[in-house]
């Protein structure tokens, strides 16, 4: 079904409820008036409607789940906030953090960089 052409007046076919009238369009979900289910909400996802009669004046008033995809990554990666995997410098590829006790009694401990970045990260995200 083409989501470009499902608007408010839409008369679309379901084949459980039957006919029915479009009465509103939200971001993931129809509103429809049909006659026999009567008001039925039906999520944008759902390939069992036909579109039986598209309103003469119909234009798109609502967003589809694509264009809110694209937009929020759109903004989300303009704000830095969308996960990224930086690369190590080249220059402590290989290298260790080594980490001394506050007890000269005991040994010091010696992680590879790599995996003490991702033992933070994965702290901060989780």
């Amino acid at each position: 079904m083409d989501e470009d052409i499902i608007t408010t007046g839409t008369r679309v076919e379901h084949p459980r409820y039957g006919e029915g009238i479009l009465a509103e369009v939200s971001l993931a979900s129809y509103e429809i008036f049909f006659e026999q289910g009567g008001k039925v909400e039906i999520l944008k996802s759902n390939t069992d409607l036909t579109v039986l009669e598209t309103p003469e004046d119909a234009t798109q008033t609502s967003v589809s789940m694509e264009e809110m995809s694209k937009t929020i990554s759109i903004v989300l990666d303009r704000y830095g906030i969308l996960p990224s995997n930086a690369e190590l410098g080249k220059k402590w590829e290989g290298g260790k953090v080594v980490i001394y006790p506050g007890n000269d009694s005991l040994k010091p401990k010696e992680i590879p960089i790599d995996a003490f970045f991702h033992k933070i990260v994965m702290v901060r995200t989780g």
